[in-house]
């Protein structure tokens, strides 16, 4: 489940929020083949959360030149 919102300042300057959160279930394969329980990963991040469930909060203040 994911949620975003966008808060624009000015012209060129805004505000960004996101939020998301994962919860794994089941069984995977590792890079060996072997079968393992799943964990959580949230996108590109590449943090594993070693845990079946994983949440991840971004906020941040964004200018374009």
């Amino acid at each position: 489940m994911n949620l975003g919102s966008d808060c624009s300042l000015s012209k060129r300057t805004d505000l960004y929020a996101l939020a998301g959160y994962q919860k794994a279930s089941g069984r995977t394969l590792d890079a060996k083949g072997s079968s393992v329980v799943a964990q959580a990963s949230i996108g590109d991040f590449g943090v594993s959360s070693g845990a079946d469930n994983q949440a991840l909060v971004v906020v941040g203040i964004r200018h374009k030149f």
